[in-house]
């Protein structure tokens, strides 16, 4: 079902460490090089916006070491219901230079309920820029501090027991808590918008089979320490 499903779809500067449609820290689907800090967890939970009956996905991962996250994946799908639950791994390195490329390998679905892929991703900053300068009017600053700075981190990967082995993915970060999701994963170009309502919740929305049949997709995750 998975391997169906995934055309569906740091603790380093500059990159997120959101929940995706499977649960994994990433993107809409496409995996990040970021894991769930040690001793962190999040919770999410995604569904179609115009049939919430037909699939919906639950998931929570946690930091259990530096690096590593672990993670379940829960999906229960159409009439009469179906479910299934997934575990994800994924495994962060230590950079040696913060400005160096965080890279990681993971695995969907390392039980195999339905099908293990595995992955490998790097995750970089490319563009990082104050939108408003400093000597700008106080009072402008003041209003507009949480959009002062915009972002461009690209995400590239390869994955394996899919159709298309690469993905890629950019997340353009307007300020502080917004940002416009892109990737290409499986022959799929999906799209999205991400907001940090709060330091801890996290609310998503995204279009995926931007060049096929469009399916809308709804989510919020919220983060939080042991």
């Amino acid at each position: 079902m998975l391997g169906g499903m995934v055309l569906l779809g740091l603790l380093t500067a500059g990159v997120s460490a959101d929940p995706s449609y499977f649960g994994y820290t990433g993107l809409i689907v496409v995996p990040t090089a970021e894991t769930v800090g040690k001793e962190l967890w999040n919770v999410a939970a995604y569904a179609k916006l115009h049939d919430i009956s037909d699939t919906n996905q639950y998931s929570v991962n946690f930091g259990a070491v530096d690096g590593l996250e672990i993670g379940l994946d829960h999906t229960k799908t159409g009439t009469p219901i179906m479910t299934d639950t997934r575990v994800n791994l994924k495994y962060a390195m230590p950079k040696v230079k913060a400005e160096d490329a965080s890279i990681a390998m993971g695995v969907i679905d390392a039980t195999n309920e339905n099908k293990t892929l595995v992955y490998g991703v790097a995750s970089k900053n490319l563009i990082h820029r104050k939108a408003i300068e400093s000597d700008a009017d106080p009072r402008t600053l003041q209003a507009l501090r949480h959009f002062r700075d915009i972002s461009l981190d690209g995400h590239f990967g390869l994955i394996g027991g899919v159709d298309s082995n690469f993905f890629v993915g950019l997340e353009l970060k307007l300020g502080k808590y917004v940002s416009v999701l892109g990737e290409h994963f499986n022959n799929s170009k999906n799209a999205g918008i991400r907001a940090h309502l709060t330091d801890k919740l996290t609310a998503d929305f995204g279009l995926v089979h931007l060049d096929n049949t469009t399916h809308h997709r709804v989510g919020v995750s919220y983060n939080q320490r042991f």
